[in-house]
């Protein structure tokens, strides 16, 4: 009889192991198609770019190319841990699969929200961002916003209004003109980088 629950046992964690070993390859495979998506987009949104400095002419709308049926704004390239991607015009949880999305803001208001999962090939590496770190945006129609991260931190998954620079201006809190956030590993908070124009 012991015997017999001990197989079960036995048999029950291979199941688990196997189980596991399924959802890691899921992940995985997902994390490489995610990547392979954002850099065939990026090769494309990057011919179609042409670089230039940043005007002081504010424009209603921030403009976008359209790359593959999907509306981009520009791109964010982190050099310090090699992060060029493409950013889409909006976000919903399917975009997010693509590239990472616009959340709130603008890059002519200095309040511009950019939202991402966080798996390697998207946002997963923030983390290892610091202050001073540089950071650019190219903008749809060329221009190069440079930033300079001034600080990192981890918000509750349920405040998620605290992204928004506007919110921590009615709070008399401290101004970003960048925010870049993604999910904490284990998902139950929000890290977010905050970052300032130079």
């Amino acid at each position: 009889m012991k015997k017999k629950r001990y197989n079960y046992l036995i048999i029950l964690g291979w199941i688990l192991i196997l189980a596991g070993l399924l959802f890691w390859g899921y992940n995985f495979y997902d994390d490489y198609v995610m990547g392979k998506k954002s850099q065939e987009v990026i090769v494309s949104l990057s011919q179609a770019i042409e670089k230039k400095e940043p005007s002081n002419q504010f424009v209603d709308n921030m403009p976008t190319k359209n790359i593959n049926g999907n509306d981009y704004i520009g791109m964010i390239n982190i050099p310090k841990i090699q992060i060029n991607l493409p950013v889409l015009s909006s976000w919903s949880y399917a975009l997010l699969k693509i590239a990472p999305n616009y959340y709130s803001g603008s890059y002519y208001t200095n309040d511009l929200v950019i939202c991402a999962h966080n798996n390697w090939t998207h946002f997963g590496k923030l983390k290892k961002l610091q202050p001073n770190d540089e950071l650019q945006f190219i903008t749809a129609n060329g221009e190069v916003m440079k930033y300079q991260v001034t600080n990192l931190t981890v918000i509750e998954a349920t405040h998620i209004d605290e992204m928004i620079v506007n919110y921590k201006k009615e709070k008399s809190r401290e101004d970003w003109d960048l925010t870049l956030f993604t999910c904490t590993p284990n998902g139950i908070a929000r890290l977010a980088i905050r970052a300032k124009r130079i």
